[in-house]
């Protein structure tokens, strides 16, 4: 076999028919072949679930559904071959040692659905720090309780383990809620000087640390200039583009902030995300803020110039 067809073979998952669940929760890894991939394939796909395992019956797990969350965690290059997967429940109560991190985390996303209304598809939930760092044999998770929520990028929680003999323990985790946002990658070597246009990236929902940093609004990127070279499959950021801007000096805007709502007048002109002078249309004062959209702005700090 050549080297081409190597490297071909490592980018292929190819999914069983049918599988038993290992636990309360569905892995790629335990619905691909494992005969058919390297080891660096099984290491960089071991730490993907899938959701939940059905409790009764029979769950379906598309292969779009599997090329969707590959997209979001950023691992391009996959090539799924099969069009589904059946899950059946688990055989056996699911083990806490099955339990890892991510497992965990789907536990805390659900909770902060449930309390506090946040949209599934709209955040990740990652964990930071777990003690102890492997949880007890024979143990199940039976609830999580929020500890801290002041700070969702350092969030504290109490995991509730119970074992058959109702026996309970604690465990404690820090988490970190990071935004799924739409975000632009370049479909194409972008030179330094280029205009973008619409067919030179695409939008994509995935997880961000820095909100601020990326780029994901069309009316700001077509027509933008490129500042340096930005490679194909790259995601697209502020210091790496000159945007088009949004609002221009002199304008009016309305300039919101959780205590004051008014006019107010572009000082500088900016692109959608950056933070511009502007000034009160009432009393002249200049403060930042941040451009929404063409007609709005969020106050980041009250400031003379």
């Amino acid at each position: 076999m050549t080297l081409a067809m190597l490297l071909a073979a490592a980018d292929v998952l190819v999914l069983k028919d049918k599988v038993e669940a290992s636990g309360r929760f569905v892995t790629l890894l335990e619905v691909v072949r494992e005969d058919k991939l390297g080891f660096e394939a099984r290491e960089s796909i071991k730490g993907i679930y899938l959701g939940r395992a059905p409790e009764t019956g029979e769950r379906t797990i598309t292969s779009e559904e599997i090329t969707r969350e590959l997209r979001r965690r950023g691992l391009e290059g996959w090539r799924v071959e099969g069009e589904k997967v059946v899950v059946t429940p688990s055989g056996a109560e699911p083990r806490m040692g099955e339990w890892n991190r991510e497992a965990l985390a789907f536990e805390i996303k659900c909770l902060l659905v449930t309390t506090r209304r946040m949209k599934a598809a709209d955040f990740a939930v990652r964990i930071a720090y777990l003690e102890p760092e492997s949880l007890p044999e024979g143990f199940q998770v039976a609830g999580v309780r929020p500890r801290d929520e002041s700070d969702l990028q350092r969030a504290e929680y109490s995991i509730v383990l119970e074992n058959t003999e109702k026996k309970r323990r604690t465990a404690v985790a820090i988490a970190r809620v990071l935004p799924i946002r739409e975000v632009a990658f370049a479909t194409r070597d972008l030179l330094p000087q280029r205009t973008v246009a619409r067919e030179d990236f695409e939008i994509r929902r995935v997880e961000i640390e820095r909100e601020e940093r990326f780029v994901g609004e069309v009316d700001s990127l077509v027509g933008a200039r490129v500042l340096v070279k930005i490679r194909k499959g790259a995601a697209l950021t502020r210091i790496d583009l000159k945007l088009k801007p949004a609002v221009k000096r002199g304008e009016t805007v309305r300039a919101r902030h959780p205590y004051v709502e008014a006019d107010a007048r572009v000082v500088e002109e900016g692109a959608v995300g950056e933070v511009i002078w502007l000034e009160w249309v009432g009393t002249g004062a200049r403060f930042r803020g941040r451009v929404i959209s063409s007609r709005e702005v969020h106050v980041v700090e009250e400031e003379r110039r």
